[in-house]
Formats: C-alpha cells, structure tokens, sequence
C-alpha cells in the first residue's frame, strides 16, 4: 500500500474502490501494514466498494432532514426486473433465450463502466 494512501486513510479519508474485492485487498494491507508498525489496534479503514458507497450517501441524505425531493433507490430484485424489462424489449430481445442471465451481466457491465468511469 503507497504511504500517501495509508495516511488518507489513518486520517480518516473514505477510499471507494470499483468492486469488493478491491476493498477487501487494501483493507487486509492497511491492516498488515498497521501491525507492522507494532499497532495491537486501530480504527478499522474506511475503504469499500462504489455500490456500498452509493448506499451510504443515499442513507446519508435519507436521514439528513432535507429528503423530500430524493428518487427511492432500488432493492436489488427491482433493479433487475428493469433490467430483464429492457433486455426483453431490446431488438435483441425477440432472440435471446436467457434474459435473466443476460440481464444480470447488462447491469454488472453498466455498473463497472460507472464506477470506472469508461462512459462518456
């Protein structure tokens, strides 16, 4: 883990990563590294994934008082029948055999696109 990151993150900085298991592997090498330095305990490193992070900030302004104008976030289950719904109604969707499966890999494209940021 860089220096610089590992003093964002004991500064308390949040760090987004595009998946889990990208959040998983600096949370175990910010841990590694804070017991090499002889630390029996630290403050656990606020490092998670895009989708977590949207999450938190979507309960964040939940909660904050000022809700009134924020659009309802989707339970998973929803998400996914609006994908299925726009896979069916594509030009392809006449031929597909699996509209689940290929809905679900639609929305995990989308996602990593976003949380790369490979959109225009």
């Amino acid at each position: 883990m860089q220096q610089d990151l590992a003093q964002r993150i004991e500064a308390g900085c949040a760090v987004v990563t595009p998946n889990r298991r990208l959040a998983a592997h600096l949370t175990r090498e910010y841990d590694a590294r804070q017991a090499a330095a002889g630390k029996s305990a630290w403050p656990t490193a606020d490092i998670l994934p895009f989708t977590a992070f949207v999450e938190r900030a979507y309960r964040d302004a939940l909660y904050a008082g000022d809700a009134a104008g924020l659009p309802v976030l989707l339970a998973p289950a929803q998400e996914q029948a609006l994908w299925e719904s726009t896979v069916r109604e594509s030009d392809a969707g006449d031929v597909l055999l699996a509209i689940p499966e290929t809905a679900a890999v639609a929305r995990e494209a989308w996602r990593l696109a976003h949380a790369w940021r490979l959109t225009g």
